[in-house]
């Protein structure tokens, strides 16, 4: 078996089809793969779905349990199924682009994982589909995502993603693969298409729980990342805010860091758009409803140490 591609999918019965046949057109694909769908837990018709293709191919298999264990658990699994010399991961809302196989073993060469870049990116996705605004190709804080990467099989001998978690599992596996010796790259121009199709609910609650995630993983691997920065200003301002209203008696301090926030999302929607003056009314738009998933992204990052230390306490 040569290539192993590991799809998570969570409620995906929208994409998982057109995400499946994205890689059955790959290049160069041949006889020797998988195809192994992690399924976790949906209430929908994913599981479905995937069934009736594999009833036509023997090489797409499902492997559910019916349950919701989160991200890390469906890349820990979907892993442990494979037996490729390549895994390639690929979440279920993605479509890789015909040349994706061919390009990524090009470049594998000198490299333990390679991958592209997925447009738009997934903390702007809902955005993109409300305003129609033109995304920005640019790499994210992570070298590869989870939601589009080929790993040699050697790296999963030292290092594997966390089953324990739910959200930012890629992140963790890339720092501790580094910490192994094993190179990422990403690969310049090799683009992925996104079509997540999280509701605006969905969304807020997947920042809050990547704000979580952040506070882990800032705590885990002590390293400061702009998203920390940008917190760290605005939770300080929201202190002395406090601080001068109680002082002062009156509360227009708060609009000092109500502006902070909407100058991140500012930047936030300005560094993953291209925005015009014929976009104007959609701009506007886009950062204020920006606003309010940094806001619960903040949320999540201020209760963050709460909730690990809680779950800490648990285990």
């Amino acid at each position: 078996m040569k290539y192993s591609f590991v799809l998570i999918a969570f409620n995906e019965q929208e994409n998982i089809i057109s995400c499946i046949n994205s890689i059955l057109a790959q290049d160069g694909l041949g006889d020797s793969y998988e195809i192994i769908v992690v399924d976790d837990g949906s209430r929908d018709h994913t599981s479905e779905h995937v069934l009736r293709m594999a009833a036509e191919n023997p090489k797409i298999k499902l492997v559910s349990d019916g349950k919701n264990h989160g991200r890390g658990f469906g890349r820990f699994t979907g892993v442990n199924k494979s037996s490729g010399d390549f895994v390639i991961m690929v979440d279920a809302d993605i479509l890789l682009p015909d040349h994706w196989l061919q390009t990524c073993l090009e470049n594998i060469e000198g490299h333990d994982v390679v991958g592209g870049i997925a447009v738009p990116d997934g903390d702007v996705a809902y955005i993109y589909r409300k305003f129609k605004l033109e995304p920005k190709t640019i790499m994210g804080s992570t070298t590869i995502t989870g939601n589009n990467g080929m790993y040699k099989r050697k790296v999963f001998s030292k290092v594997t993603f966390d089953k324990n978690l739910r959200e930012g599992e890629d992140v963790d596996f890339n720092h501790r693969a580094s910490t192994e010796g094993f190179v990422e790259y990403c690969i310049p121009g090799l683009t992925v298409e996104h079509q997540e199709s999280k509701s605006f609910v969905r969304s807020v609650q997947w920042l809050y729980q990547s704000g979580i995630g952040a506070t882990r993983q800032l705590i885990r691997f002590r390293e400061v990342r702009l998203p920390d920065l940008a917190f760290f200003a605005t939770l300080l301002s929201t202190i002395c805010a406090i601080i001068l209203t109680i002082l002062t008696s009156t509360g227009l301090w708060f609009l000092v860091p109500m502006l902070g926030l909407l100058g991140a999302s500012f930047m936030h929607v300005r560094g993953k758009f291209s925005l015009g003056r014929d976009t104007a009314a959609s701009n506007v738009g886009a950062i204020l409803v920006d606003t309010l998933l940094i806001f619960s992204y903040y949320v999540g990052r201020l209760v963050g140490p709460f909730i690990l230390l809680g779950r800490g306490k648990k285990k």
